[in-house]
């Protein structure tokens, strides 16, 4: 009974991402995806999922789904931070860009030499 409110859990958040995320990010979006309606559905199918879970050698099946979806957070949590760490440097770029723009032009003639 989890196993099926897992699998529309997952498919809600997939839709909703699709409707609200970037085209250039749906991608990468289609792929995720794709990965877990495998394993959402592997997981509901549970003899398919025990027959690859001895076909690597893991021992129980659902720590097949465990590795998968392990993997694939820490792959999303370096690629978030790396789209963070570019995300600053262009912002620092623009307040630079926009500081030097609005700068006031200072007078550095001493008042005797006018």
């Amino acid at each position: 009974m989890i196993a099926y409110f897992f699998a529309a859990f997952l498919v809600f958040c997939v839709a909703f991402d699709f409707l609200f995320m970037q085209k250039s990010q749906r991608k990468l979006l289609k792929f995720i995806a794709a990965v877990f309606l495998v394993a959402a559905l592997l997981s509901v199918v549970h003899e398919h999922l025990g027959f690859l879970s001895a076909l690597t050698g893991i021992g129980r099946p659902v720590d097949l789904f465990i590795y998968i979806t392990s993997a694939l957070l820490v792959r999303e949590l370096f690629l978030g931070r790396a789209r963070d760490l570019e995300a600053n440097e262009r912002m620092t770029e623009l307040v630079r860009s926009l500081a030097h723009h609005s700068a006031f032009k200072i007078d550095v003639t001493t008042p005797g030499d006018r």
